[in-house]
């Protein structure tokens, strides 16, 4: 009877230890959020992609860029490049989806110029052709 309290008396314990820290973690503004806004204005060909924070649970509406570096910057969303930056960002979004359709509609795989397929295939024209002359 002994044995059967004492484990009780540890599982409560183990249940009540996992649960205080998530009840204390809630009160306060997530660890994700953006307490200010930068100054920084960053150049578009280092931004990855960006995430919109609304102030309710974090203190303040902004803009989160994620760089090629893989920082966060939490940019004012009423600032005009910032404006600028999310809807360059939104084009660069839509014009990738498309590129998938088309290439998804063919059937084939794509192929950029600088993939090795495409060199190796370069390279054998090249050889045709100076064969050839």
């Amino acid at each position: 009877m002994w044995l059967s309290d004492a484990v009780a008396a540890v599982l409560l314990f183990l249940c009540a230890a996992t649960w205080m820290p998530r009840v204390s973690t809630s009160t306060g503004p997530s660890s994700n959020c953006c307490l200010k806004v930068s100054e920084t204005r960053l150049h578009l060909k280092n931004i990855v992609r960006h995430i919109e924070q609304k102030a309710g649970l974090c203190p303040v509406d902004a803009i989160v860029f994620l760089t090629k570096k893989g920082k966060k910057v939490c940019a004012d969303p009423d600032r005009d490049w910032v404006k600028k930056a999310v809807g360059k960002l939104e084009e660069r979004k839509k014009s990738k989806g498309k590129r998938k359709e088309k290439t998804a509609t063919t059937g084939q795989k794509k192929v950029t110029p600088g993939t090795p397929k495409r060199r190796r295939q370069k390279m054998k024209k090249e050889r045709r052709e100076s064969s050839c002359s």
